[in-house]
């Protein structure tokens, strides 16, 4: 088993497959959770318990034991039928598999945006706009909110690209006088 099982946390909330076979020489447990928690007791005791993951097919649903997995690749470990043996899956590509960018990178990539680009620019307006969006989003889901308020994007895209829409739509900068009538409310 890869890696210490104590610390484990599962890559994936729920798994799905086309069909139990895709799952190779995985541990399978059919019926309920209790009972198949029972079996890998008894097989493997060091693992969690947290490990034990639904996996869902095209006509059922399975248990698995996860022991590790690769959420930008679609790849997942699994436990196998056999005592310290592993099974690693390339999952179907699927809506709920859609390959993630973890926002460290993507916040890399702002903010070379910015560093590369003057402010006014339409470049450097659309990363801060995008930016700020972000920031709007990982806030929401570090509290676990089910979704963001439209006045917080609004602000967060209108803020950066008012003064380049102001500059196309009527062919002047905004003054700060003019300032007023563009915030948003």
């Amino acid at each position: 088993m890869p890696g210490p099982v104590s610390a484990f946390d599962p890559p994936y909330r729920e798994l799905y497959v086309r069909d139990v076979g895709d799952l190779g020489d995985a541990l399978v447990g059919h019926g309920l959770r209790r009972e198949f928690e029972q079996q890998v007791r008894a097989r493997l005791p060091e693992l969690m318990m947290k490990a034990i993951t639904r996996c869902w097919t095209r006509w059922s649903q399975v248990w698995v034991v996860q022991c590790g997995g690769d959420t930008r690749n679609n790849r997942v470990i699994l436990a196998g039928g056999q005592p310290h043996t592993i099974v690693e899956l390339t999952l179907p590509y699927l809506q709920r598999y859609q390959v993630r960018t973890p926002m460290t990178d993507t916040d890399r990539l702002l903010a070379a945006l910015q560093a590369d680009y003057p402010q006014g620019t339409p470049t450097r307006a659309l990363a801060d706009a995008l930016t700020g969006v972000l920031t709007a989003w990982t806030h929401h889901r570090g509290q676990r909110h089910t979704g963001v308020p439209l006045a917080q994007i609004d602000r967060a895209i209108a803020e950066p690209l008012r003064p380049l829409l102001a500059a196309w739509l009527h062919g002047e900068q905004i003054t700060d006088s003019d300032d007023q009538q563009w915030r948003l409310r």
